[in-house]
């Protein structure tokens, strides 16, 4: 009996271990964020996504990232719509909306998020690239 029970204990954690390690909630530095684009920029499941205003977007942003603004009503749309199984890294100019959406994304189950808390105004200071856009 104390076997049978302790296999039922063994394998309930088991369990618990195995889907807690599925999700991924992390908020990362500019240089930890820099290392994920380098690891994965070969990978067509990681997204970069800037939650700033499109004016700002084109004025600099992450190399490869989309424009998502986190201001407008189409965010919760957009979050409903895309692959919750892909890997995403977002931000925004200071870590505040980005924040807001990462805890979105939570809620939502989606699979691996990463979020630059410390936003590009910050990564730009750091003296990671940034591109414009142009528009």
């Amino acid at each position: 009996m104390k076997k049978l029970i302790l296999f039922i204990l063994f394998s309930s954690f088991l369990t618990f271990f195995c889907n807690a390690q599925e999700y991924i909630y992390k908020d990362v530095s500019c240089k930890e964020a820099y290392e994920l684009i380098q690891e994965y920029k070969d990978y067509t499941n990681f997204v970069i996504v800037d939650l700033r205003p499109k004016i700002m977007y084109n004025a600099k942003h992450i190399e490869n990232s989309l424009c998502v603004e986190c201001i407008s009503d189409n965010l919760d749309k957009y979050l409903e719509s895309i692959d919750k199984d892909k890997t995403y890294l977002i931000y925004c100019a200071i870590g505040k909306r980005s924040k807001t959406t990462f805890e979105k994304m939570k809620e939502l189950n989606f699979k691996t998020v990463y979020h630059l808390y410390q936003g590009l105004r910050e990564w730009n200071k750091q003296g990671y690239n940034v591109v414009s856009s142009g528009n």
